[in-house]
């Protein structure tokens, strides 16, 4: 499995974390109700992942792997975290913001497939 490692980190505070939590809930007629995890990956990460200013060169490379892995698994570790995890990108966006500036944004989703 490939390893994304871009040259630049993700800029903060532009990125953002979207934790999702996926639990079973069974309510009874009496009023009772009870509560699980659903199975045993019930919290998904979501990043969304900002470059704000990228040299076309680092822009090339970031937006080169994301469209390389396209459906995708990869591993890369989120800068304010230190776990490498599994991850796919859903979808990126690139715009010029300048001479030899570029602003590059990702969504991945964390992976749970074997």
């Amino acid at each position: 499995m490939d390893q994304f490692v871009p040259n630049k980190d993700p800029e903060f505070p532009d990125s953002a974390l979207e934790n999702e939590y996926r639990s079973r809930d069974a309510v009874f007629g009496d009023g009772y109700s009870q509560s699980s995890t659903d199975g045993i990956n019930a919290h998904r990460r979501r990043p969304t992942l900002v470059w704000r200013v990228l040299d076309t060169a680092d822009a090339d490379q970031v937006q080169a792997f994301f469209d390389g892995h396209v459906g995708e698994r990869f591993l890369y570790t989120l800068p304010w975290e230190s776990t490498e995890r599994v991850w796919r990108c859903t979808a990126s966006r690139r715009r010029p913001t300048g001479p030899d500036r570029h602003q590059v944004t990702a969504d991945l989703v964390q992976d749970f497939n074997l």
